[in-house]
Formats: structure tokens, C-alpha cells, sequence
């Protein structure tokens, strides 16, 4: 148990907790032996353990197949409780060589685990992974490695048998007796077994009022499609309590007409898919609904009552908070179950000695990458007396760390991957909204810009004159999920040398590894992930400013106003003032043609290379005397928006060729205008 005096992490993996159960003790063997020869000194009384020859309390097991593939090896863990007040010398604890503590357990008659295949062996060197000072018990875990001769036996399933004598007295139902469980084993249908998750002694209240209840559960139940079938019993001689019963689907009510004290619960679940039986013997303490019993604090119960999820690599943290009920006076602390490994609990902060005087425990786990799966944790909270609230339990699903997701947007608008941006004008200002989610709200998220291949050297990784904004980032709700969201702005207000801007550009979102805790140096699985849009500029147009006049636009593009007013008829009158924010036409658009080159094309309309290039941003150097297209498909191809390949000119009639650059190679084809231009040059 975790008590607010104790310092340090309590009541969690028993290689790592403290106890005060001798004042000189600071390991759990000098605890465990203190405690076993102090009989008594932790709350026997109050779970009616007296000075019978039984320390046996609780048991489940389960199994999984090995990875070896070539036999029939299965790994069976039973995991058992005892009464931790037990004073033997055939009952004792050791330092393993591991560095975990141990227990040597015996009995009247010494645990055994049956195979079924007529071989056995005893329950010896049990590992201590959890114990409760208040509720006088210790639950540990011994792995036998067993290998079948045969998937199964002869098609039906080996079936394993652990038992032993005896149980506390104190118990309404077969007290200081033996007990017995079984589980079904069988390769050819299932490769593991559900595990039952509960602790040792759960506590529930009679009422008179209305039955009271709690429910068993499995590993695998919060996610399962399929819970598994519960049922009573299963062994022979076994005798069940009238005032406790157990529905199919897990759920232990104690009736109205039950006496306060301790009834024993043998039961299996039955895998619906297989038929499948795992066992859990357990101790369901009925406390009178007149004695005073701690309480969990209202978020406390609603946090159990939601299925948690964790990422390898990231913190896991969960408040526990409780009060003692009204009428008592002393201080109370937890009782936690078996837990996985790295999880911890903080030492008990207040004495929980009412509602606004809460005792809170703080629960952190960062899992490994190897300890993906469903996790339950059970808890209760316990008073000095001994007496304590019904267990809640925990269940947290560790999940891979999923990529990050990413995309652009425009005007809260997606567009898609690998799509284009609407057309963009020279002289306007837009904006792109880069943002990038992932699904773990405690992962980092890094917006970087890339090119097609994923490098930051292979291209221009920005518009010219763009700006990228710095990375927001916060944990936001989507479809009733917190999720990690960052999110950058690229603002771009196409220049007077933009039109026919066509680039693709890429942004890449990458998360974090997560804490490295384990052997795996990234656990949380850095991934990257990437999105592309082309982003396009409209040739030959050019949205006015605010004081342009056709003069100073003509300038900028080294012509006269003569020029563009004569390319754009709905200017009236030269000298009116032109509207901020219209769009106005700096040349003429041009049709490119099978073989056209861009220096040639430049000429004929009087043009030198830098006006061209100057009017068409896609144009290099490098292509001014490469052909840009060899055939009417190529030169389709090649265009924006479904378009024919187009540039734009802006003709000066006093340097341009009053000839074509086709008249050689089309002289005798009538159809062509030029073959009739006799006599140009």
C-alpha cells in the first residue's frame, strides 16, 4: 500500500519499494521478512486472517507461445497472493541473483502446477511484483517455460492444473481449504490466452438497499470485438457463496441478503472465438454498509472509466486522489496491482482525511517500444483500518506511434497532394497554411520545407521573396481527440517577374522519438512525412497597386504607356487614375508551337532576353534557344490549367520582324500566312 508517510515510490514493482513496516528496513526482503515474522502488524485482522495454518489468497495464470517456431514452447505465468503476515520458516524471502526478491512458497500440501501431460512442477522461486501492508497480502509471479509434445492433446486442449493447500480461514466459503484452478492450453487455436487483471482482495459494500457489484476483466476486453464468457467454479469441490454472484459478461454482484466478511470467487473466462478457459481465484471482502470506507475523488473515477492511450517514448501520467469518508479521522493511501515495468507512483501527498483534504498518488509510465498492447491496472484506495473502497481499474492501450499527417491549405480550403494552387496574380498577396497533426497530443512536430525528394539542397525550396512564419504549436480537440498540431504560414505576393511562375514545393512535418528509456534509442519512431502543391502565376496580367499609374508600370517592364494601353482596351483614357486592385494586361499571350525556341520568338516581336524572361518566370537562361516543345501533344502537355503552352510577349513594333520564323520551313504551305509575306527579312 502507499501511505503519505512513506517516502519514496510505494506500492508498485517490489524491486523498487519501501517499506516502513520495520523502521530500520529499506528493502523489500528486510520488509517482507519483518513483516512475515510480525504477524499481524498490517491489518490482518481486518481481512479476517487469524491464526489458521492458510496464507493462500488469490491466483490466475495465463500463457503465451515463444517465438520458437519449431516446437510446441509455451511460457505459463502464475501469478498468486499470499498473506503477507504468514510467519514460517518454510515461508520465506531471498535475494535473487536477478536483483528481484523472491519468495519460497509452502503448505500443507506445496503449490503445484500440473501440465497436463502427466508432468509437474512446484511453485518455488515466486517473484515479488506487488503487496499491501493495509490488506496483509503479496502478489507474485512464477514463469514456468513448458514444451508440449503436441499442439494439443489429440485435438483437444492441454489442460493445466494449479493447486495447493490452503487457504485463509476466516473465509465463508471452504476457509483454510485447498484450492484449485485450470486453464486450457492449445497452439493449434491460439498462440496466447486473455489474462485476467484484478487485485487480490477486492473490497465491495452490503446494502439493503440495492446489490452492489464490480467487474473482472481481461487484458484484452477494451478492445476485444469479442469479451470473453464468464462462469462460476470449474473444478471439483468447489463451493460457491449463495449472496455472490458472477454474470457472463464479468460483472460480480453481492446480493442484499450477504453477511460482512470474506467470500472466495473461483472463475474462468471463455473466449467466445475458441472456448478457451483462463482462471482467477479471488477473495471479494463485504464490508457492512455502516463501516466507515475510503472514497475515490469524482475525476478520479471518471478518468478510470475511460480507456487511456500511451506512445512508446512518451510520458503516461494520471492523477489518483481520494479521501477517507466522513466520520474518520485517519489517513489513507493506495493499493496497486501488478504493474509494467517502468511504471511508478509518487510518493501519497495529504492524508485524504476528507473531500477537500484529498491524498493523491501521481501514476508515470514512459512504455518501450516493446510493450505495445492493452495494459490494466488496478487500484483501490485503503484506510489504516484496513478497510477500502472497490478496486477501479485501469485500462491503458499502448499504441505504435503513428505518423504525423500533413497538408496545405488555402482560403480553409485542403488542397491535395501533389495539386495546384488557383491562379495567382502578380501585385496580390496569398497565403498558404501549412499544418501538420499527429494523433500522440505529446509528440513535437517540426514543418520544415523540402524538396520533391526529400533533401533541402536539389531545389529552390521557397518562392523568391516569400516568407515562411515560425511554427505554431498546440494540443487541439479533433473528432473528440487531443491531438499535437503545429502550423506555419507562407505569405507570397507575386513580383513584376513572376508570370508564368510554375514550381511544385514541398513541406515535410517530422515528430519526435520520444524519451529514450529503453534499449531502442527512438522509441517513439521519428517519421516523416510530406506534401507538394504548385504554385502558379498568371502570365501577362498585373494587379494594380495603390498610386500605379500606366507610366510607372510601363517602366517597370521597360516599355512605354503606349504600349500597355494599347493591350488593354477598358482603359479609356490614359490618364485616369487606375483602380487599386484591377487587373491589368502587360502583354499578349503566345501560343507556343512544335519547335518554337525563346530567343527566336523574343526577335520576332522585337524583344531581348531579359524582357522575355522578364514576362515568363518559367523560362531559364539555359532554355531561351532550346526548343520548348517538339509536338502539339508535348506543347499541350506543357501548359497550366489544360491549356495550350503559352508565353507572354509584349511586341515592339519598331525592333520586331515583320516576317515569321516560320517562313523557310512552311514557304509552299498556302494555309500559312507568312508564305505570302514576300520579300521579308
Amino acid at each position: 500500500s502507499c501511505w503519505p508517510s512513506m517516502a519514496g515510490v510505494v506500492a508498485k514493482r517490489a524491486s523498487a519499494n519501501m517499506l516502513r513496516a520495520c523502521s530500520s528496513s529499506r528493502s523489500v526482503l528486510i520488509s517482507l521478512i519483518c513483516a512475515l515474522f510480525l504477524s499481524g502488524i498490517c491489518g490482518a485482522a481486518a481481512q479476517g486472517a487469524g491464526a489458521g495454518t492458510g496464507h493462500f489468497r488469490y491466483a490466475t495464470m495465463f500463457y503465451e507461445k515463444t517465438d520458437d517456431d519449431t516446437t510446441n514452447t509455451v511460457q505459463i505465468t502464475v501469478q498468486s497472493a499470499w498473506r503477507r503476515s504468514y510467519s514460517s520458516s518454510y515461508f520465506t524471502a531471498a535475494q535473487h541473483p536477478s536483483g528481484d526478491t523472491v519468495m519460497r512458497i509452502n503448505g500443507q500440501e506445496s503449490p503445484v502446477v500440473h501440465f497436463g501431460d502427466d508432468t509437474h512442477e512446484y511453485l518455488t522461486d515466486v517473484r515479488i511484483i506487488a503487496y499491501s501492508e493495509a490488506e496483509d497480502w503479496f502478489l507474485g509471479e512464477q514463469v514456468f517455460t513448458k514444451t508440449y509434445p503436441t499442439p494439443s492433446m489429440r485435438g483437444t486442449p492441454w489442460v493445466v492444473t494449479f493447486k495447493g493447500c490452503c487457504r485463509v480461514d476466516g473465509i465463508q466459503n471452504a476457509g483454510d481449504g485447498s484450492f484449485e484452478m485450470v486453464m486450457d492450453v492449445d497452439l493449434l487455436l491460439a498462440s496466447r490466452s486473455q489474462r485476467i487483471v484484478t487485485l487480490p482482495v477486492v473490497f465491495t459494500r452490503v446494502s439493503s438497499v440495492a446489490p452492489s457489484s464490480f467487474k473482472l476483466m481481461t487484458s484484452d476486453d477494451p478492445l476485444s470485438a469479442a469479451a470473453p464468457m464468464w462462469e462460476l467454479g470449474g473444478t471439483a469441490g468447489w463451493e460457491a457463496h449463495a449472496s455472490v454472484a458472477l454474470d457472463v459478461t464479468g460483472t460480480v454482484t453481492v446480493r442484499t441478503t450477504a453477511t460482512a466478511g470474506l467470500v472466495h470467487v473461483l472463475a474462468h473466462a471463455r473466449d467466445k472465438q475458441h472456448g478457451l478457459r483462463v482462471p482467477v481465484d479471488l477473495i471479494v471482502n463485504v464490508t457492512a454498509a455502516t463501516v466507515p470506507r475510503p472514497e475515490f475523488s469524482g475525476p478520479t473515477v471518471t478518468a478510470f472509466s475511460n480507456l487511456k492511450h500511451a506512445r512508446p517514448g512518451f510520458p503516461f501520467t494520471m492523477e489518483i486522489e481520494g479521501f477517507q469518508a466522513q466520520g474518520m479521522t485517519s489517513y489513507v493511501g493506495y493499493t496497486v496491482g501488478r504493474m509494467p515495468d517502468g511504471m511508478t507512483l509518487s510518493t501519497v501527498r495529504g492524508r485524504g482525511t476528507g473531500p477537500g483534504q484529498l491524498a493523491s498518488m501521481t501514476m508515470t509510465w514512459t512504455p518501450c517500444a516493446d510493450q505495445l498492447g492493452m495494459v490494466v491496472v488496478c487500484v483501490d484506495i485503503v484506510n489504516f483500518e484496513g478497510v477500502a473502497a472497490t478496486q477501479r481499474c485501469l485500462s491503458l492501450h499502448v499504441m505504435p506511434d503513428e505518423p504525423p499527417a500533413i497538408m496545405v491549405m488555402a482560403n480553409g480550403m485542403e488542397i491535395a497532394n501533389n495539386g495546384e494552387t488557383d491562379m495567382w496574380y502578380i501585385g496580390r498577396h496569398y497565403t498558404l497554411s501549412v499544418v501538420a497533426r499527429d494523433n500522440n497530443p505529446l509528440d513535437t512536430l517540426t514543418i520544415t520545407p523540402v524538396c520533391q525528394d526529400g533533401s533541402t539542397t536539389s531545389c529552390t525550396l521557397l518562392p523568391p521573396t516569400s516568407m515562411l512564419s515560425d511554427a505554431e504549436h498546440a494540443r487541439v480537440m479533433v473528432d473528440g481527440a487531443e491531438v499535437a498540431h503545429a502550423s506555419r504560414e507562407l505569405s507570397f505576393a507575386p513580383k513584376h517577374d513572376h508570370g508564368g511562375y510554375a514550381v511544385t514545393h514541398c513541406f515535410a512535418v517530422t515528430d519526435a522519438c520520444g524519451q529514450a528509456r529503453c534499449a531502442d534509442q527512438c522509441p517513439g519512431n521519428a517519421q516523416m512525412m510530406h506534401t507538394c502543391v504548385t504554385i502558379r502565376v498568371k502570365r501577362c496580367e498585373f494587379v494594380v497597386r495603390p498610386g500605379q499609374e500606366l507610366q510607372s508600370i510601363a517602366a517597370i517592364y521597360r516599355t512605354d504607356w503606349l504600349q500597355l494601353w494599347s493591350h488593354n482596351q477598358q482603359i479609356l483614357h490614359p490618364d485616369l487614375d487606375l483602380s487599386p486592385g484591377s487587373a491589368i494586361h502587360i502583354g499578349h499571350q503566345y501560343f507556343v508551337q512544335p519547335y518554337d525556341k525563346p530567343a527566336d520568338v523574343a526577335a520576332r516581336f522585337g524583344m531581348d532576353a531579359q524582357s522575355f524572361r522578364t514576362l515568363n518566370a518559367d523560362v531559364s537562361e539555359a532554355a531561351m534557344t532550346q526548343e520548348a516543345c517538339a509536338t502539339i501533344k508535348e506543347c499541350q502537355d506543357r501548359g497550366q490549367s489544360g491549356e495550350t503552352y503559352q508565353w507572354c510577349v509584349l511586341p515592339n513594333s519598331c525592333e520586331g520582324q515583320s516576317g515569321s520564323i516560320y517562313q523557310e520551313a512552311f514557304a509552299d504551305q498556302g494555309w500559312f500566312a507568312s508564305a505570302r509575306d514576300q520579300g521579308a527579312p
